[in-house]
């Protein structure tokens, strides 16, 4: 599946993006921490704009790379909120307050969310054996799905994010797991035919929520050219 994550300033531009793709994506990804203001009423309107198309709705806090500027209660908040109006999925970071986790965790066994427990570096690849720790933390936790995320420095970095898919087999666990950089674009395509339930992909050029993110119309051209 391709997942188009959108990460835009206003709701106008927020909701012509969904438009544009919410009959041609599998999933589309809200990055609320991308609006100057966000609140109920510009996430219950992203959500009903959204119908029809599987939804994450993400609100990635300052310390992991995102851009939320309220409190942790206000961001997991949004986060609950955005399960009572419909999201499939919600993202939230594994290293966030464990009590504030669990109120997530419960909210999403009441609403039929399904929790994705991230985590991210955005500077380098921990060695395999602290990556390995993340993926057991998160499914000790009750992911739902985990997400690990890394800069890639080199072809071992990416080894060792792929490596981590047959642990997750093992363990029977779903398990997104790539490097960014343009040395880790490749993971992003190759995570697919080894367990990944999607990849993220931009809306657009210039549009690239995270580094070595393919566009769209790019990510499609190349999966369809290995499924002939």
């Amino acid at each position: 599946m391709i997942c188009v994550s959108l990460a835009e300033k206003d709701i106008d531009s927020f909701l012509e993006a969904i438009s544009r793709y919410k009959d041609r994506a599998d999933l589309i990804e809200i990055r609320l921490d991308a609006l100057l203001t966000p609140n109920f009423s510009s996430l219950e309107s992203l959500l009903k704009r959204s119908l029809g198309v599987k939804t994450i709705v993400t609100n990635r806090a300052s310390w992991e790379g995102g851009n939320f500027k309220g409190s942790e209660e206000e961001r997991i908040e949004l986060l609950c909120a955005s399960m009572k109006l419909g999201a499939t999925f919600v993202d939230v970071e594994i290293n966030t307050a464990s009590f504030l986790r669990d109120k997530l965790l419960k909210t999403s066994q009441k609403f039929k969310t399904k929790l994705i427990l991230s985590f991210h570096d955005f500077s380098l690849t921990p060695s395999l054996g602290k990556l390995r720790q993340i993926l057991l933390w998160q499914k000790r936790a009750g992911a739902h799905i985990g997400k690990i995320v890394t800069m890639a420095k080199n072809k071992e970095d990416c080894a060792y994010i792929m490596s981590l898919y047959s642990l997750a087999h093992q363990l029977d666990f779903n398990l997104l797991a790539f490097c960014m950089g343009e040395i880790g674009m490749p993971t992003r395509i190759a995570s697919l035919a080894i367990g990944a339930p999607w990849i993220y992909v931009s809306s657009g050029r210039g549009k690239e929520t995270a580094s070595g993110q393919l566009p769209f119309d790019k990510a499609t051209n190349i999966i369809n050219f290995f499924k002939k």
